[in-house]
């Protein structure tokens, strides 16, 4: 669970990421992820012999022209069950891990986005997250008493990714994010995933089973653009508009439906809506749930 408890706005998320330590390097990706309780991660997920419980875990991308590193923390409810999971773990000569304390620190990569992270971490050079363009746009997400989300995405998305991205993903794929990223130009993109408290092996066995459709499970993702509203909000529009999708009225708010193929004869509904220079979407098996989480996004 991610905020403080008994604050009726989305202050909680960006006060509480704020408050999070990072190394202090120009970051490209930011996870955040935190449960109400510990964490439940299935052994079978980690190839261990025991289950491991964790308190919190953060992911950090960094990006250097065609070179990228992925790092993180791994946060334990006490020093001996990381320790305990620190001595279980293989030897990868692209992966570079550090145990202190209740923490276990990890490195993937090579270059200088991997040496940086290392240096930062061994260095014990951290700062509070004080990227206020990407705060104010997570400030934006749904948040109450009774919807909180578990986790938090925020990508800053640049050239440099898209060509990475290439490596990854088909063609068509990479033509339509580098359509979206030419013309929209996107600053920030934050996606929260809700509700507030998951529990992993359920969602294994729902993918597993293929009934992914069925759960609670909700993604809201927000974008804003370089460009002011003016120029965003009827673009969008238009595209929205031709690509079919049904338009409703929801009490203010005027939305897109559209449907997500999420393969196996299955599809997600989701809902679009544009504010300004920013767009918004929530993608839920659950409809109503993505409704009121979309009625909850602070505009």
């Amino acid at each position: 669970m991610i905020g403080s408890s008994g604050t009726e706005n989305s202050g909680g998320i960006a006060t509480t990421l704020a408050a999070t330590l990072v190394p202090d390097v120009n970051l490209d990706v930011y996870i955040y992820i935190k449960q109400l309780t510990c964490t439940t991660v299935p052994r079978n997920l980690i190839g261990l012999a025991i289950d491991i419980q964790i308190d919190s875990l953060a992911v950090w991308g960094v990006i250097n022209d065609d070179v990228y590193s992925i790092g993180g923390i791994l946060n334990f409810p006490n020093a001996s069950e990381a320790d305990n999971l620190f001595s279980q773990l293989p030897q990868q000569s692209d992966i570079w891990t550090k145990l202190v304390g209740s923490s276990i620190y990890v490195v993937h990569g090579s270059g200088v986005p991997a040496e940086n992270l290392k240096k930062a971490i061994n260095n014990n050079k951290f700062k509070h997250y004080d990227d206020s363009n990407a705060l104010g746009q997570v400030a934006a997400m749904p948040y109450s008493n009774s919807i909180k989300p578990v986790a938090i995405c925020i990508v800053r998305p640049s050239q440099a990714a898209i060509d990475i991205l290439k490596q990854y993903v088909d063609t068509k794929t990479v033509n339509t994010v580098q359509s979206i990223y030419t013309w929209a130009k996107p600053q920030i993109i934050v996606v929260g995933l809700y509700p507030e408290i998951v529990d992993i092996a359920d969602v294994e066995r729902e993918i597993k089973n293929k009934t992914l459709s069925d759960t609670d499970l909700c993604v809201v993702a927000s974008a804003n653009s370089v460009f002011p509203g003016f120029i965003v909000s009827p673009i969008v529009t238009r595209l929205l508009k031709n690509e079919g999708l049904t338009k409703i009225i929801f009490g203010d708010l005027t939305e897109y439906q559209a449907s997500i193929n999420i393969g196996n004869g299955q599809s997600i509904p989701a809902l679009l809506n544009v504010a300004g220079n920013r767009v918004f979407a929530t993608v839920s098996g659950n409809e109503p749930y993505a409704q009121t989480l979309m009625s909850n996004i602070n505009r």
